[in-house]
């Protein structure tokens, strides 16, 4: 995931003269198409090691399911075939049928794509692991009790995944995957996260596919002060105030803290990549829901979220740590950053096409 080591060299006016032209001249299909070819010929062929993408092999997941949401977008058979040889990977490397987050609902997708039957062998081997975890809430709690081992905004954005598979392939116990991310969520904070607006923008986008947001407390004993008398319907107002607004240095992104502060690492306030693909996905989802088609601040936003997430992305297709062009130059950002742009185009799709047409008023009358 992102290294905050990006520092203060990176150029705000750059950024801003980048946003203007990007903003108005490119569009979502022609960079996600730019994005999928870059991963696809960068992709290890047969001799090497079949299927990775060299340095990222922990992280296959997330741009498999990016290639997925690549092929869905642009129907390019290259980028199809790319997902498979990256599950392929996935399959391989797992030990003993144990998957990541990210590689569970990468193996989902690939099953929807596939044909998303009962019988589908994608499907059926997310099945399979879920099942072999177990059914029970105890089961799953014992499992999920594993990512207390590790930084808590990571344990939160596989458990995001881990939920979405499970509640979209139908199993049994898939409530109690739900829960898990819900007392992970809480363990999220300034002090004791490496990414906590990225863990609340994953939350957020996996939450409301998975179920109501209600009155259910995020807060409970042993939580960060930051979740105090939150509930699951408070999340995307929290996410959006986030959002980096109109006039301030990478305006559209988000805030990597809650405080929006550089907090311990000397450097940048907001505009990393992972933040603002987890955030725009967390609005996206929130505004996609019926009761909320006709909210202009949702919109807006989600197009700000959209112009900084095209004017991070080189015209070769790389994409970068950061959305100023600095930083590392992971695979995975770039998968990650096709799921967030194809999402957003399925968004303005469907604005689109619920806004009624223009009626041409006669002259004269």
């Amino acid at each position: 995931m992102q290294d905050r080591g990006v520092g203060i060299v990176a150029l705000f006016a750059v950024f801003v003269s980048m946003l203007a032209v990007v903003a108005s001249a490119s569009e979502i299909p022609a960079t996600v198409d730019a994005i999928a070819a870059r991963l696809e010929y960068n992709q290890f062929n047969p001799g090497g090691s079949y299927g990775q993408w060299e340095g990222d092999w922990a992280y296959t997941g997330s741009i498999v399911a990016g290639m997925v949401d690549a092929y869905e977008c642009t129907e390019n058979e290259l980028y199809r075939a790319s997902a498979i040889s990256g599950a392929k990977f996935i399959l391989r490397e797992a030990r003993c049928g144990a998957f990541l987050g990210d590689e569970t609902y990468a193996l989902f997708r690939l099953g929807v794509i596939e044909g998303g039957t009962d019988e589908s062998h994608w499907q059926a081997i997310v099945d399979r692991f879920f099942h072999d975890v177990g059914r029970t809430a105890q089961d799953v709690c014992d499992y999920t009790d594993l990512y207390r081992e590790v930084d808590s905004s990571t344990a939160v954005f596989h458990l995001a995944y881990f939920a979405v598979a499970a509640h979209e392939v139908g199993v049994e116990g898939a409530a109690y995957w739900r829960q898990a991310l819900i007392d992970h969520l809480a363990r999220v904070g300034d002090n004791k996260a490496e990414f906590p607006v990225m863990a609340l923008g994953v939350a957020t986008w996996a939450l409301i596919q998975t179920g109501p947001l209600d009155d259910t407390l995020v807060d409970r004993p042993g939580a960060e002060p930051y979740w105090t008398g939150v509930r699951l319907r408070d999340l995307p107002t929290l996410l959006a105030g986030h959002q980096v607004p109109d006039g301030e240095p990478f305006s559209g992104s988000f805030y990597w803290r809650f405080d929006h502060t550089f907090g311990p690492f000397p450097g940048l306030v907001a505009g990393f990549t992972e933040d603002a693909v987890y955030g725009t996905l967390g609005l996206v989802a929130f505004a996609s829901l019926e009761e909320n088609a006709d909210r202009e601040d949702l919109k807006l936003a989600i197009r700000a979220a959209c112009d900084a997430l095209l004017a991070g992305v080189d015209t070769d297709g790389t994409v970068y740590e950061h959305l100023s062009h600095e930083g590392r130059m992971y695979f995975a950002y770039a998968g990650e950053m096709l799921q967030a742009l194809c999402r957003v185009e399925e968004y303005l799709k469907a604005v689109a096409e619920a806004e009624p047409a223009q009626e041409t008023v006669p002259v004269g009358q």
